[in-house]
């Protein structure tokens, strides 16, 4: 479900039948972040909700959904809107669109687009999110991922984009070891 935030087009990316219930535990409270994942064969929908932690006066919602166009190639959109919060964000809707490319075993590449509709901030048009993701697997398999993203706005040079770093390492199935430089 957290593709919804980074890629869409992810909930798609894999060739499995699944069902996700996401229900976090917080000062003594159920539910107050949660959310559902539904995928069957590279077909995914997930929905989530927030209660923010660093403040519980902002309330966010998302859904998307993924698609797989071919064998691999991956296309997602979400929809997220901000149902209440501080003035600034307070009804805030944003769509995006995400593309993701697995060619073969050692290289992935995905483009983002975000708040495509340039949802207003105190009454001006903000700009659209960019961001440009590539993935290598030296060892030809999930076990280490070499990746690099640029972040820009529509307004921004490639050049002056800000540049993450990430490096995930599987020694063992379901152990992962990961970090990132910005």
């Amino acid at each position: 479900a957290e593709a919804l935030w980074n890629n869409p087009a992810g909930l798609s990316a894999y060739n499995s039948d699944g069902f996700h219930l996401i229900a976090e535990y917080r000062d003594g409270d159920w539910f107050k972040r949660k959310g559902l994942l539904a995928s069957r064969k590279r077909i995914g929908a997930a929905y989530r909700s927030l209660s923010q932690p660093f403040d519980s006066t902002v309330k966010e919602w998302i859904v998307g959904l993924g698609l797989a166009m071919g064998s691999s190639i991956d296309f997602g959109a979400s929809y997220r809107w901000i149902s209440k919060g501080p003035s600034m964000y307070d009804g805030q809707k944003q769509w995006t669109i995400g593309v993701l490319r697995r060619a073969g075993n050692y290289f992935s590449w995905g483009i983002v687009a975000g708040n495509l509709n340039r949802s207003r901030i105190n009454g001006e048009h903000s700009e659209t999110e960019l961001r440009y993701s590539i993935g290598y697997r030296p060892l030809g398999k999930t076990t280490l991922t070499l990746a690099a993203d640029a972040l820009l706005s529509t307004k921004t040079r490639f050049k002056n984009a800000e540049f993450v770093y990430h490096a995930e390492y599987t020694p063992k199935a379901g152990l992962y070891v990961n970090g990132s430089i910005d």
